[in-house]
């Protein structure tokens, strides 16, 4: 119902629905996507999607109704005015809250508001055109993957990544986790 409430406010037309073999539940696409995961392939299965449907997509989740969108407009209204009508705390804190903890992602509500409160400032034009600053910690990340494909857990070099990028944006000096000597 809020889909439509705004769909109508911003003069929107509707999405071009996902045509489901299982037009109740859409397991269909569900099963598409855990096989192109297990493959490597989901990007490839979300390009077809989106060349077969256009930018915005109505599909089916168990039953229950989901958008996907590559629409740089859409994307923008919705995390810039109507984020509180379109939560994402149930799925994303489940899937994504071991890795990225309470934050933007994965809480809704007043902490969401609060979350982004925080982050906002870090995102201005000037601070993000310098994707140099994070290409030096994505370089000192990925020497910290074996290359005898041995299993390692990348949670701690994540979050090790993260806090060096953010502490650069923010302070302007990287806190230098992923590389000690420099810390």
């Amino acid at each position: 119902m809020v889909v439509w409430s705004i769909r109508n406010k911003a003069g929107c037309s509707s999405p071009v629905k996902y045509k489901h073999l299982d037009p109740l539940f859409g397991l269909d696409l569900f099963i598409k996507k855990i096989k192109h995961t297990k493959t490597g392939n989901l990007r490839a299965l979300n390009e077809e999607i989106f060349a077969t449907y256009g930018k915005t997509v109505h599909t089916l989740f168990f039953g229950t109704n989901h958008w996907m969108t590559m629409d740089s407009r859409n994307i923008q209204f919705v995390a810039a005015t109507e984020v509180d009508k379109f939560g994402n705390e149930p799925i994303n804190r489940k899937a994504c809250g071991p890795l990225l903890g309470d934050g933007v992602f994965t809480v809704d509500g007043t902490s969401w508001k609060r979350s982004r409160d925080i982050i906002n400032p870090i995102f201005s034009r000037s601070q993000v055109s310098q994707l140099s600053l994070l290409e030096v910690h994505f370089k000192r990340f990925l020497n910290h993957i074996p290359r005898d494909r041995s299993t390692i857990d990348l949670q701690p070099l994540t979050q090790m990544l993260f806090l060096d990028s953010s502490t650069e944006f923010i302070f302007g000096k990287s806190a230098g986790s992923l590389s000690p000597s420099e810390s």
